[in-house]
């Protein structure tokens, strides 16, 4: 990409994130990931992480990254399982908001001893209250965290365009090998930062990424030999907003 360069002569970017912190994230998928010494980020909701808190404490110092994501998973009401919760974003304001956030980074800071510097949007959503009253949340991200994840269907992100607070990522729950694959080569051949998402890493479950697809994932970056620096959310897009400044 004329006027931009990644670290190592790399020729582009990818990220690997998880969210909500499945118990399948710390049983199938970190093995995976450190089999190959790759580093992922994963986004932990609290409630998630229920009796496996001292494995989950030990993730940061494998050198994964451990983001934001609310404490309670606030969604819009359109989704059933937010109207049993009673957590609809519909009824969110802004200050409520900035409490989720500032509440899951103290548990997150005091429970795994990691201050988070990326955020992922549950859901995707990024806007709280009804109709006229309604807000975007970006701003409280842009804040406090370094980059936000949005949850989209178009995985690359162009470094020099790239809205840090709101970068797209693909979720590849369910993806086939032959079908994530043609998305990291296409980020490869433009020069772009590939953002992944997914949740459980599993064959039996409608949010689970096939550990078959992680694993070709993972052999896809290693067989690039060095053309695909592959790195926490949080350090790439800190790498891409220290060259956004110098270009500013």
């Amino acid at each position: 990409m004329p006027g931009f360069s990644w670290p190592d002569n790399a020729k582009a970017a990818v990220s690997l994130t998880f969210d909500d912190a499945r118990t399948t994230q710390l049983d199938v998928g970190i093995p995976i990931l450190d089999s190959f010494g790759i580093k992922g980020t994963f986004f932990v909701s609290p409630e998630f992480v229920g009796d496996r808190l001292a494995e989950w404490q030990t993730v940061p110092a494998r050198g994964h990254e451990i983001g934001n994501h609310t404490m309670t998973h606030p969604c819009s009401e359109c989704f059933e399982f937010v109207r049993e919760r009673r957590n609809a974003l519909e009824d969110y304001d802004l200050e409520r908001m900035a409490r989720e956030l500032d509440d899951a980074n103290a548990w997150i800071a005091e429970r795994l001893g990691s201050v988070p510097t990326s955020f992922a949007y549950p859901c995707g959503h990024t806007s709280v209250g009804r109709g006229r009253d309604t807000r975007s949340y970006i701003p409280l991200v842009a804040e406090r965290f370094i980059a936000g994840r949005l949850y989209t269907h178009d995985p690359n992100a162009n470094p020099f365009q790239v809205d840090l607070a709101q970068t797209w990522s693909c979720g590849i729950d369910r993806l086939l090998p032959a079908e994530v694959l043609p998305m990291l080569e296409s980020g490869l051949r433009a020069g772009d930062w590939v953002v992944l998402t997914g949740h459980e890493i599993t064959i039996d479950h409608p949010q689970g990424i096939l550990p078959e697809t992680l694993t070709a994932i993972c052999e896809w970056a290693r067989d690039k030999n060095g053309e695909v620096w592959i790195d926490t959310f949080s350090a790439v897009a800190r790498y891409i907003r220290s060259t956004q400044s110098h270009h500013a």
